[in-house]
């Protein structure tokens, strides 16, 4: 009996397309938009080597030194300037040109910068300068108060630059900007597998379609129908929160970390939630099936919305003052364990953001249970 009700629910479900386009196409389609969109975002704040040249007009000693503090100056591994030596006129044709950012003029006085504008590149060349020269003045006051504790090793020490923290990430690619906007877009298509939860609901009650008019009368236990609508319901919205997911990662090329198994499931339990909470709207709310349909559209609208889908600054001032509302979205939930696993290494809130969710399905699924059993029609 079981299985043939879950084929029959299944033949049932997979042939409505309005709700495949919604809950399938739907977020592919935006999140292509996102792609087109946000392509480029990164790489106006991805730093970039900084291409500077050198004008010595004469040798010496201090000026050998600020060649080599600047030739090794790192940022991650990464070289910070691009040096060239040129004489003056090349360096300024190469200035006016903007194929340097600027250069350091070397004499017997201190290093002077030359520059045309003013940009993140030349504020950059600037406070290289500046740390340079408050560094030379500090070894100065040293050799002369104490000669004694002046060494070329204490040059070269004070002189270099250093990084003394490790970058550890779980993630193949560097985290940017736009990867929250991506785990919106799972949320809300998440969240639109209400729309399957209502159409189960419509499906089983007399008052709202043929189909529930017919179940009602059949001698089958309610509750092995709402068992097996929900898992038929859930096995075609998870399939297709997988192939939302490979195409973003795989065809998109967003990276979300190497927690798969977590990420599925973060998905799964989701997927679970939003035909659930889509079950309750549709049993617990009065009116015509558009009428659900709208109203759960909206809610995952809006949850996306809330969530930072257009605004991340929404998010991150309702987690700061309206902490209740983020936690009672579902929407939001979902965008949190996927940023979670993306960025934290403890996974302790994760875990917490899960049981979240968990705790919230068990609730929806028992009222949504008690209110469906209770429900008569005295004619039809």
């Amino acid at each position: 009996m079981f299985n043939h009700l879950l084929n029959y629910r299944l033949k049932q479900l997979i042939k409505n397309k309005s709700i495949i386009f919604w809950s399938l196409f739907f977020p592919i389609i935006l999140a292509c938009f996102f792609k087109m969109a946000f392509s480029n975002l990164d790489d106006q704040f991805t730093f970039k080597t900084i291409p500077v040249a050198i004008v010595e007009t004469t040798a010496s000693p201090e000026n050998e030194r600020f060649t080599d503090s600047l030739k090794t100056a790192q940022n991650n591994d990464q070289a910070i300037f691009k040096v060239s030596h040129l004489n003056k006129k090349k360096a300024e044709t190469a200035l006016k040109e903007n194929q340097i950012s600027g250069y350091y003029l070397l004499s017997n006085d201190d290093p002077t910068l030359v520059i045309n504008n003013n940009g993140f590149n030349q504020t950059f060349l600037k406070d290289f300068l500046q740390q340079f020269t408050y560094i030379s003045a500090a070894m100065a006051d040293v050799i002369k108060e104490k000669p004694e504790a002046f060494s070329e090793r204490l040059v070269e020490e004070l002189l270099n630059t250093h990084s003394y923290t490790e970058k550890t990430s779980y993630s193949e690619n560097n985290p940017n900007s736009t990867t929250l906007y991506f785990f919106t877009v799972i949320a809300m298509a998440c969240m639109f597998g209400m729309n399957w939860g209502i159409k189960n609901s419509a499906d089983i009650q007399a008052n709202q379609s043929p189909k529930g008019l017919r179940m009602s009368m059949s001698p089958v236990k309610k509750s092995l129908l709402i068992f097996t609508n929900l898992l038929a319901a859930f096995l075609i919205f998870f399939s297709e929160m997988l192939i939302v997911l490979s195409f973003i990662r795989f065809v998109l090329g967003i990276d979300f970390g190497n927690r798969w198994s977590l990420i599925l499931l973060t998905c799964l339990l989701s997927c679970l939630l939003s035909i659930s909470l889509g079950s309750l709207v549709g049993s617990s709310i009065k009116g015509n099936y558009s009428l659900k349909s709208t109203i759960v559209t909206t809610v995952s609208v809006f949850g996306g919305f809330l969530s930072g889908m257009m605004f991340p600054d929404v998010k991150y001032w309702i987690d700061q003052h309206a902490p209740l509302i983020a936690w009672l979205n579902p929407t939001s939930l979902v965008t949190d364990a996927l940023y979670k696993l993306f960025y934290y290494t403890d996974l302790n809130s994760y875990f917490m953001t899960i049981g979240m969710i968990v705790v919230m399905t068990v609730i929806i699924n028992i009222a949504n249970y008690l209110i469906m059993r209770r429900q008569a029609y005295a004619n039809i």
